[in-house]
């Protein structure tokens, strides 16, 4: 995997050249992603993953991706919405289970204490 080199530029640019040549494939799309994000470019990984999301919406590595950036954005409602999608399309039901389960327990305790998020 090209993301083990220490030149994130180099592997950045391997990765965008591959999908220019090869757009159809999934998994060059998760590398690039995750090379910027390794770079600490996390604006571009994560539209990466909103345009692989397009292309292959039935693929829950993205949704789980951006519902994850999403959270750490303080998004609490957006993440939910994409992590439940990643939940409906994941075989195993597990993947973006204990993140649901984290925001729900937010919102819960936050109304309960009628505090307002951020």
């Amino acid at each position: 995997m090209l993301f083990e080199i220490s030149n994130f530029e180099e592997s950045v640019n391997a990765y965008k050249k591959a999908i220019e040549l090869n757009p159809r494939n999934s998994s060059y799309y998760q590398f690039l992603s995750e090379v910027l994000e390794e770079a600490g470019n996390l604006q571009e990984a994560f539209n990466v993953n909103l345009s692989a999301m397009k292309l292959y919406p039935k693929k829950e590595d993205f949704y789980d991706y951006l519902g994850t950036a999403l959270f750490f954005q303080n998004d609490l409602q957006g993440a939910l919405k994409l992590l439940k999608k990643t939940d409906s399309l994941d075989n195993r039901k597990s993947r973006a289970r204990g993140s649901m389960v984290h925001i729900e327990r937010t919102f819960a305790k936050c109304a309960h204490l009628d505090y307002k998020l951020f």
